[in-house]
């Protein structure tokens, strides 16, 4: 399902990851764990396609190196963001339903 291949990324000229390799297969679940400023959330962005890269991003055996944010998101690529970065005063629904802006009002209530 997705496969992440000699990533690195920097901010500038600071090296944030070097050559992370991943696999993870359909129905597995992934968590990710280090200490701040391990490079878990810039792997994240990387793979959303927010955040620059070199290496290789295969997502159900397609690279989506190409690809930008706004196509992942389509293909299921998604990052839930903390509690601080959710719309406080929206309800739980209306902060699912404001993710799903991408599709229609049937594709979500039916998947909600």
């Amino acid at each position: 399902m997705l496969e992440v291949a000699a990533l690195t990324s920097h901010y500038g000229r600071i090296q944030a990851l070097a050559g992370i390799d991943l696999k993870v297969a359909d129905g597995e679940l992934v968590a990710l764990v280090g200490a701040n400023g391990a490079g878990k959330t810039t792997l994240l962005r990387a793979i959303s396609g927010v955040q620059p890269y070199s290496g290789k991003i295969i997502y159900n055996g397609k690279d989506i190196g190409a690809v930008s944010s706004e196509r992942r998101v389509g293909l299921g690529i998604v990052q839930v963001p903390e509690g601080r970065q959710v719309f406080g005063p929206l309800s739980v629904e209306d902060n699912l339903r404001l993710g799903a802006y991408t599709r229609t009002r049937a594709e979500s209530d039916a998947e909600l």
